[in-house]
C-alpha cells in the first residue's frame, strides 16, 4: 500500500530561492516634545492625550504652574468614561499644589478623589494623597492621625503607617494635647506609642526574614531605631507580651470578618473605636 511518505530528490536539494529582505513598515516616528504641537490636533480625545503628556513633561521639569495649566486643558477634552485617566490627572494636579504650597487647592482635590473611591486600592491611594496634603500644610495633627487610622483600617500590616502614627502620637504628647478618649478609656499617650512601636517591630521582623540583603540592611536600621524608642519609653517584657497577645486576638477576629472592600472611607474605624480595638490591652493589663 502506497502512502506517499517517501522522500523526493527535491527534498535533499539546497533551497536556492532568493531571500528577500524585509522592507520598512513605515513605523510612526515621534520627534522630541511632539506634544508641544497640541494646537494642531483636532480630535478632542487626541488633544486630551497630548496635553496629558505635556503636563507630565512640565511636572518632570518642575514647572508646576505650567503642568497644572495643561492638566486642566486635558480634563476639558477628556471623555467622561476615562475615569482612571481622570483620577491620574487629578492626583498629579494635587501633587503640583503640594509642591507649590497651595494647601487648600490640594486638599480640595484629595477630598474629591476620596469621595469617588469604589475599590480598596483606590481608597488607599486617595488616603495616602490626603495624608501627604495634610502633612505638607502642617494641618491639624488630629486630622493626620485620623487619616492614618483609616489607612491602617484598610491594611493593618503596613509597618510604615504604624511608625508614622507613633511619631504623630509622640508629637501630640510633647505638645501636651489632651487625650480625647481618656474621658471614656484609659488610653494614655504612652499606651498608644508603645502599641504602635510593638506593632511596627512585629511587622518589620516578619519582613526581615523574607527580604534580600539590601532590604535587610535598611530594615535593620529601622529596627534599631525602634529599640531606642522603646527604651526611652521604658517598656518592660510583661507589657510587650500583653500587647502581642492582644494583637494575636485581633488577627484572629479580623481573619473571620475583614471585608473592608464594601466600606466607604468614612466608615473605617477612627477615633475611639480604633483606639478600643488596638489599645484596649491597657485597660485589662494586670
Amino acid at each position: 500500500m502506497e502512502l506517499g511518505l517517501d522522500f523526493e530528490d527535491a527534498d535533499f536539494l539546497q533551497n536556492n530561492r532568493i531571500q528577500t529582505s524585509i522592507t520598512s513598515y513605515n513605523a510612526k516616528f515621534c520627534y522630541p516634545l511632539w506634544f508641544d504641537d497640541a494646537e494642531e490636533v483636532e480630535n478632542s480625545s487626541d488633544k486630551a492625550e497630548v496635553y496629558k503628556f505635556g503636563g507630565d513633561n512640565s511636572f518632570y521639569n518642575k514647572n508646576y504652574p505650567e503642568a497644572i495649566k495643561k492638566y486642566k486643558i486635558c480634563l476639558d477634552h477628556l471623555p467622561n468614561h476615562h475615569t482612571p485617566v481622570w483620577r491620574d490627572i487629578k492626583e498629579s494636579m494635587a501633587r503640583c499644589y503640594i509642591l507649590l504650597n497651595c494647601y487648600h487647592d490640594g486638599l480640595q482635590i484629595a477630598n474629591e478623589l476620596l469621595e469617588s473611591c469604589e475599590y480598596v486600592s483606590l481608597k488607599r491611594q486617595s488616603l495616602s494623597l490626603l495624608l501627604d496634603v495634610q502633612m505638607s500644610g502642617e494641618d491639624n495633627i488630629s486630622d493626620q492621625v485620623e487619616t492614618l487610622q483609616r489607612l491602617i483600617g484598610l491594611d493593618a500590616s503596613y509597618a510604615p503607617h504604624w511608625y508614622k502614627l507613633f511619631l504623630l502620637y509622640k508629637e501630640q504628647s510633647e505638645l501636651s494635647v489632651p487625650v480625647e478618649s481618656e474621658l471614656h478609656c484609659d488610653f494614655s499617650w504612652h499606651s498608644k506609642m508603645v502599641t504602635c512601636l510593638i506593632r511596627t517591630r512585629l511587622l518589620r521582623r516578619a519582613l526581615h526574614n523574607q527580604s534580600c540583603e539590601i532590604v535587610k540592611k535598611k530594615n535593620s536600621k529601622i529596627l534599631d531605631q525602634i529599640e531606642v524608642d522603646l527604651d526611652k519609653l521604658g517598656v518592660n517584657e510583661e507589657t510587650i507580651t500583653t500587647i502581642k497577645a492582644w494583637m494575636f486576638e485581633i488577627k484572629q477576629d479580623d481573619s473571620e470578618d475583614n471585608d473592608t472592600s464594601s466600606q466607604t472611607c468614612a466608615e473605617l474605624l477612627t477615633g475611639g473605636k480604633f483606639e478600643e480595638k488596638w489599645f484596649g490591652w491597657s485597660t485589662i493589663k494586670s
